[in-house]
């Protein structure tokens, strides 16, 4: 960005939208995209693309302090604001707010340092999934903008790939579904799983650390100019758990289920992964994925450790279930009571090309569109791990998530059998669809070799008979009385 012609910082400042945050102490961390820094002077985000971002702080516990040291290479001198990044452990508890740009969209915030938070607007239960506020916007003008480019850091092209693969299937409803308000931090509680964590004696502060890893970027968003949010319009939000889609692994058969059909489906999800696509998501297996992708960033960014917990849950539930990817459409019933759906249609103002098109009919699903809906949902998964192995900072396993090298291999072992029922199940997949889905796993194993030396194996040979393993570990079954 110190290199750009002065006609190409104006297209910039043009057409990119801004992020101006106020009154955060010297010495903060700040972030954007999962690219940290500890902030001198910075009065926010300029140049930032449509489409989702998140960004992150986490207040000087001594404000000032940070900034008196003698590293000299965070002041504000030229045009630009100098950051430094922020060190792993420099302040323990981070929190976000995951928010889609529109274009040329201006937001304003500020933070409070009496409640050490960034209050959002009172206006909207989430501001995230609509493109103005419902109170009076208070719009900056142009000049007093301009006053505060100095001491604002361009947004972090560098990083756009990575974000990109990260995060391109979290749409408008998914992101809102989950967060809300889009207001989250490290100790934000999943719904439906505090009881889990109180019985394992896990406690709120104990967050694995993931560390800071640089990552920005975005995907395309809604039209239209953004307008902006202000102080004024600002109140404090009560704290809501995250909603991800809720299932018990260990009761993975349909109630009612007794002697053998209790047996296989505590071995095989594909029962429970049906229902939860069917009641809960609306026929759209692709949410499911992009719930994998959010909880990762949380994961990730704010060392979330119930996101941590959420993403096991779904990734198992995807890995788990060979019978869904031979015949599908035993599983999908579209025509059953939907009261308990939870609101998660994709927005067509933020949704990707690869999550398009795969919501189920409302009539029954056909042998062949349910072997698409599959394909499709299994490619866009194997893609999403490609990119998740490759984001974890080196050394994750042996210091910030240990054992969680052995979770993986364990799951991509039965995702690998289950794809290969799958493309020689009674169903033929089509060579096209074989090609890609193999390609795709050579993808995940190509950067599972090289970040990590694992050696995933091929989709090639007869199918395995996953179901005469039994479960092991933390989601196996357990015999109930009937």
């Amino acid at each position: 960005m110190d290199n750009l012609s002065p006609d190409q910082a104006q297209a910039l400042w043009d057409a990119g939208g801004f992020l101006v945050l106020t009154d955060l102490p010297p010495g903060s961390e700040f972030g954007v995209d999962g690219t940290f820094h500890l902030t001198r002077r910075l009065s926010g985000i300029k140049f930032v693309p449509p489409g989702l971002h998140m960004i992150t702080w986490s207040a000087s516990p001594s404000a000032g302090q940070s900034s008196q040291s003698s590293n000299t290479d965070d002041t504000v001198s030229g045009d630009h604001a100098k950051l430094v990044a922020a060190g792993p452990a420099a302040i323990p508890i981070r929190s976000a707010l995951l928010r889609i740009w529109n274009p040329r969209e201006r937001v304003i915030l500020s933070y409070d340092r009496q409640t050490e938070s960034v209050p959002l607007p009172a206006s909207s239960p989430s501001s995230i999934s609509s493109s103005s506020s419902e109170e009076p916007a208070q719009a900056i003008s142009e000049d007093h903008l301009r006053t505060l480019d100095p001491e604002m850091a361009a947004y972090p092209w560098d990083g756009f790939p990575r974000w990109n693969g990260l995060t391109n299937l979290i749409t408008r409803d998914v992101l809102s579904g989950v967060l809300g308000n889009g207001r989250v931090d490290a100790m934000t509680p999943v719904e439906g799983e505090m009881d889990e964590a109180a019985g394992k004696g896990a406690t709120r502060s104990a967050v694995p650390q993931v560390g800071t890893t640089e990552a920005g970027g975005t995907e395309g968003g809604g039209g239209g100019d953004g307008g902006a949010e202000t102080a004024s319009a600002l109140a404090h939000t009560e704290e809501r758990p995250m909603k991800f889609a809720q299932f018990e692994l260990k009761r993975s058969w349909a109630e009612g289920a007794v002697g053998e059909q209790v047996t296989k489906w505590s071995r095989d999800k594909s029962w429970l992964l049906g229902h939860v696509v069917t009641e809960q998501l609306e026929g759209d297996a692709t949410v499911l994925v992009a719930q994998l992708q959010l909880a990762f960033v949380l994961l990730l960014y704010l060392s979330s450790w119930s996101a941590l917990q959420a993403y096991k849950r779904v990734l198992t539930l995807l890995c788990q279930s060979p019978s869904f990817l031979t015949s599908p459409a035993e599983f999908l019933h579209p025509n059953s009571d939907t009261s308990t759906k939870a609101p998660t249609t994709p927005s067509t103002a933020n949704t990707s090309t690869q999550a398009s098109g795969l919501r189920l009919a409302r009539s029954s699903p056909s042998p062949t569109s349910s072997q698409q809906l599959v394909v499709k949902t299994y490619m866009s998964l194997l893609e999403v791990l490609s990119a998740q192995l490759g984001a974890l900072p080196a050394g994750a396993f042996e210091t910030e998530l240990p054992e969680m090298d052995v979770f993986y291999l364990d799951q991509l072992e039965s995702l690998r059998k289950g794809l290969v029922g799958g493309m020689e199940s009674s169903i033929p997949w089509s060579d096209e669809d074989k090609e890609g889905v193999r390609a795709a796993w050579g993808g995940l194993g190509a950067v599972a070799r090289k970040e990590w030396g694992w050696d995933l194996g091929e989709l090639q040979g007869a199918a395995e008979a996953s179901d005469e393993e039994e479960e092991e570990g933390e989601y196996a079954p357990v015999v109930v009385e009937m």
